[in-house]
């Protein structure tokens, strides 16, 4: 099973369609269907020989209790092991002969359960992906088989990753602040009724979604209405308790050659849909890497403010939650160079003022950054399941293109004026006795 290991809700992020565009071009907008227990169900047909089914949650990371941190990543490494009716090894077995595809991805807010196959006998697939997703029962035995599974995805995490973990920690504490991994510490406590109490009462109907692609709405309807999805909550599920955010700093210093840091600002929530595309484009102007393979990004403000020689890989990121955001710019360097790339980077977030000419480069590039995210049938679905889990419904890329255009360069230059006086989060991972502290950071 595949995990999502580093996910950020970025407004635009380029894939690589995965299938011709002409055979998969959605011939109709979705169909959306609210069952009597508020599951959400959704479909397009897109003309595609494959289709895709995905039942999602809006429950992750966040949604932890502080004394069980990590049990959304012991239930992402879980999917696929026995439930209360079959064994793993016929799902697998199953699946397999049927060529169909099963993977789950998580993150802070979402968790899905995903199924690919051929169009002719997905409904043939159907049942296992209820079961994988509605049943499962977390057997002693098993729980305890897939922690070291658990140990690979922890030790599997670069730098990056662990600077971005940290940085979520720092800014907003508790929340949002939750890490998509278990604690190591935490891996000697999982049991089967942890995972059971924390399943059972977070992945109820009113937080879920059926979604489906290339299959007729009235066929994932009945399938939705099968579902044995628990329904015996003990607290309500309609709001959160939204995340404060905090700024502050975190170091770790480790051995190696190079260091990685992050440093970020508050950014928009989803919700905020005005500012959150303002960010986007500010993004763009102030650089999220090169646009052709093995180029470099001579035009960006970070390429301005950071000599070429000086760093590995240096990029602006905006991550945008339904109640709260980041925005910042992380980079990894070789550890003597730090200083001025950090200082760089520093500069750069305090830009405070944009020109017409990066206005318009930045709005372009997230335009067109979208419109080829578009193409990728997978990343359309990912996209459609964001949309559902937080808003209740489907907006098309165009109207999403709409209103990018009808964001003004006034209303990016307030957010880069805010971005001047707002509370630094700062996060740094490895040989980091070059990088400046926060308070030295002017």
């Amino acid at each position: 099973m595949a995990s999502k290991l580093f996910n950020f809700r970025h407004l635009s992020v380029r894939f690589f369609s995965d299938v011709n565009p002409l055979l998969a071009q959605p011939t109709q907008s979705y169909e959306i269907t609210t069952l009597p227990n508020k599951l959400l169900v959704a479909s397009f047909d897109n003309n595609s020989p494959t289709s895709r089914i995905s039942i999602a949650y809006r429950v992750g990371a966040r949604d932890e209790p502080l004394e069980n941190l990590g049990v959304s990543h012991a239930v992402r490494a879980s999917a696929g092991l026995s439930t209360k009716q079959i064994s793993a090894f016929m799902i697998v077995r199953n699946l397999q002969q049927m060529g169909a595809n099963f993977y789950t991805t998580s993150d802070r807010e979402s968790f899905s359960f995903k199924l690919e196959g051929k169009r002719d006998n997905i409904e043939h697939a159907m049942p296992f992906l209820s079961e994988v997703a509605c049943n499962n029962s977390f057997k002693p035995w098993e729980v305890s088989e897939i922690i070291p599974r658990m140990k690979i995805d922890l030790e599997s995490r670069n730098n990056a990753i662990k600077t971005v973990e940290n940085l979520h920690k720092v800014a907003f504490h508790y929340g949002l602040g939750n890490s998509i991994y278990c604690p190591k510490y935490f891996l000697k406590e999982l049991d089967s009724e942890t995972l059971m109490h924390y399943y059972y009462n977070n992945f109820v109907p009113s937080r879920g979604l059926v979604i489906g692609q290339g299959i007729e709405h009235e066929t994932l309807v009945s399938f939705a209405q099968s579902l044995e999805i628990c329904q015996n909550v003990v607290k309500p599920h309609n709001d959160r308790t939204p995340s404060k955010y905090y700024g502050g700093e975190i170091r770790f210093d480790k051995s190696g050659k190079e260091a990685t840091f992050a440093i970020a600002v508050q950014g928009a929530s989803m919700k905020n849909r005005k500012e959150s595309l303002a960010f986007g484009i500010l993004s763009k102007i102030f650089g999220t890497g090169p646009h052709v393979q093995w180029g470099t990004e001579s035009k960006s403000i970070l390429s301005r403010n950071i000599e070429s020689d000086l760093c590995t890989n240096v990029f602006t990121f905006n991550v945008s939650y339904s109640d709260n955001g980041l925005f910042g710019i992380i980079g990894t360097c070789a550890a003597d160079k730090a200083a001025k790339v950090v200082e760089g980077s520093f500069k750069t977030l305090r830009t405070g003022k944009i020109s017409d000419d990066d206005f318009q480069r930045g709005k372009n590039q997230l335009i067109s950054d979208l419109y080829m995210e578009a193409e990728s049938v997978k990343s359309q679905l990912d996209y459609s399941i964001n949309q559902l889990l937080h808003f209740g419904s489907y907006q098309t890329v165009q109207d999403l293109v709409g209103e990018i255009e009808g964001v003004s360069i006034s209303d990016v230059n307030n957010i880069a004026k805010k971005i001047t006086t707002s509370k630094i989060s700062m996060s740094s991972y490895g040989r980091i006795h070059n990088v400046p502290f926060l308070s030295d950071l002017k």
